[in-house]
This record gives C-alpha cells, sequence and structure tokens, in this order.
C-alpha cells in the first residue's frame, strides 16, 4: 500500500502545468515556458476590436447614444440606427465618410460667403439666411438640413449645425447642451467639403460652443444657424473653438 502511495504522489508532481498568458514584460525562464530548454509552441490569441461609430444626416450628428448603434464589434453585424428622413427626399442607405483634421485649419483665413437654414417653428416654415439676408431658399441650401449652416472659404466649405437649448453658456466655450428647443444658441461643426468635393466628417467629434442668448426660443430656432455660420465665416476666436483647436 506505501508504494503505490509513493508512485501516485510523484505522477500528480511530475504533471505538467501551462501558461495561458505570456507578454513582452515576462522572462524567458520555466514559470512562463514550462520547460528550461525548449522547444515552446506559442499560439497567438486575439480579441475583436470595439469600433466607435458617428452617424450623420446631411451634416446633423445623430445621437445614437441611447442604443448600441454607435459602436460595433469588429466581425459581428453592425446595428443601424433608424433611418434618417429628409423633405422631398428618398433615403437611399448609409455611405462611409473619411476624416480629416479641424486642428490643422489655418483659422487666421476668414470665409467669403454663409448660409444658414432656421426654422419658424409656429408655422413650420424653413427660415434661410445668405449673408445675414433672409431669402427664399434655393438650390444653394440643398445641402442644409433645418438648424444646419455652412461658411466658404478659399480651402473648402465648413458645415456645421446649430442646437436652441434651455442651458446657457460661457461665450465661445464648449458646453453640454440639451436639445429641448431654448432660447441659447449652441454651435458645432460637423463637417468639411474640399474643392474637390469630397466630404470628411472631424477626426473626432467636436464640441458644442456656446454662441449667445436670443432671449426668446422662436428666435432661437430662427436665427441659430445663421449665427453660427456668421461667427464661423468672420470670426478668428470663433473658429478656433469650433475647430477644436482649444478647449479652455
Amino acid at each position: 500500500m506505501l508504494k503505490r502511495i509513493l508512485v501516485l504522489s510523484m505522477m500528480i508532481i511530475s504533471m505538467p502545468s501551462f501558461a495561458t498568458d505570456v507578454t513582452g514584460g515576462e522572462t524567458c525562464d520555466t514559470n512562463v515556458l514550462n520547460t528550461d530548454t525548449g522547444p515552446v509552441n506559442l499560439r497567438a490569441e486575439f480579441e475583436p476590436e470595439t469600433i466607435d461609430l458617428r452617424w450623420y444626416n446631411s451634416n446633423t450628428l445623430l445621437d445614437t447614444t441611447s442604443t448600441n448603434s454607435n459602436t460595433c464589434t469588429y466581425d459581428t453585424a453592425i446595428n443601424l440606427p433608424a433611418n434618417p428622413t429628409k423633405p422631398g427626399y428618398k433615403f437611399k442607405g448609409w455611405k462611409i465618410r473619411p476624416e480629416y483634421d479641424f486642428a490643422t485649419f489655418d483659422v487666421t483665413i476668414n470665409g467669403n460667403h454663409r448660409y444658414g437654414r432656421g426654422v419658424d417653428t409656429t408655422n413650420n416654415i424653413d427660415r434661410c439666411y445668405y449673408e445675414g439676408n433672409l431669402i427664399t431658399c434655393n438650390t444653394d441650401f440643398t445641402d442644409l438640413n433645418r438648424y444646419e449652416w455652412k461658411a466658404l472659404f478659399s480651402y473648402g466649405t465648413v458645415y456645421g449645425e446649430s442646437m436652441c437649448s434651455s442651458v446657457s453658456g460661457i461665450y465661445r466655450k464648449p458646453g453640454n447642451p440639451i436639445n429641448d428647443g431654448g432660447q441659447y444658441c449652441w454651435c458645432r461643426a460637423t463637417g468639411f467639403r474640399d474643392n474637390e468635393d469630397v466630404i470628411y466628417s472631424p477626426t473626432a467629434s467636436l464640441s458644442w460652443i456656446f454662441s449667445i442668448d436670443w432671449e426668446s426660443a422662436s428666435v432661437c430656432t430662427d436665427s441659430c444657424a445663421a449665427r453660427c455660420a456668421v461667427r464661423t465665416q468672420l470670426g478668428q476666436i470663433d473658429r478656433v473653438a469650433i475647430y477644436g483647436q482649444h478647449i479652455n
């Protein structure tokens, strides 16, 4: 009986154990590789990346934080958000947008023209502004949804969106407004079209920048987009903030 117990004990001691993870900081020794002579066979292990997603309806960044549409796991299906709508148009699907680093824009250059598209919420009528003048919404505004704006520069066109919120802020500073149709006007850059007509998104989602207290919600929804356009076109300090070239 004693002999059998000793043999069993030796068999247990001699059974190998295997490391499951080897990193660059490991030491080449028996504790890690379970041998001091080799050879040792190592197998690469992978796990799928989680990819952040941003969805745009024209130049409006859609809020998908409440759904799982804002990320996807590599090699698995993408959960799409609800199809956006645009009056007079049919939704055809989603298209990948390349990115552009807005921090590289020369903020000393003023723009040449500006456009803003607001809304008369009382009558549900679009209000289109060109160079600050209210005009008929023509083909120059086709690429703008309600509450969007654009400023034309020598190097291309900067697009953005506006928001009227009950949340106030500090002029030209980033903040976290809520989209509830208040009197406080906020601006955010969301796209860039170069002179080759390629449309880009910012490399990172840019912050909302506080612009003005219109003192009336109805005036804000009418004029906030036009305000964002003029400050981007003509205000160097505003461009620094809107392009995300500083956050303080």
